[in-house]
C-alpha cells in the first residue's frame, strides 16, 4: 500500500525512494527506535482488468540495492500474473 499510487500499472516497480519524504522520515526513525539496521524492498504492481489490485514484493534486512535487472524480472512476473488474472 505505500507505493499504490505510484505503481499504477501491472507490471510498475517501486523501492523505497518512490515513498513520500515523510513516509521515509518516519520509517527511519521507527528502525532507530528499534534498533533495526534497516530494510530495502523493490515492490511490482498486479493488475487485472476485473479490478483485482496487488503486488508481489522482495523485501532484503541486510540493506541489498536491487538492480534495474531485478526490477525488470519482478515486473515481468507481476505483468503475467496480471494477464494470468484478466
Amino acid at each position: 500500500m505505500n507505493l499504490y499510487p505510484r505503481l499504477a500499472h501491472a507490471g510498475d516497480t517501486g523501492t523505497p525512494e518512490l515513498q513520500p519524504l515523510p513516509l521515509q522520515r518516519e520509517v527511519l526513525k521507527l528502525y532507530a527506535l528499534r534498533r533495526l539496521r534497516g530494510f530495502t524492498f523493490v515492490k511490482s504492481r498486479v493488475r487485472s482488468r476485473t479490478g483485482l489490485i496487488a503486488s508481489f514484493c522482495v523485501v532484503d534486512e541486510l540493506g541489498r540495492s536491487y538492480s534495474s535487472a531485478d526490477r525488470a524480472v519482478l515486473g515481468a512476473f507481476a505483468e503475467v500474473a496480471s494477464l494470468a488474472l484478466s
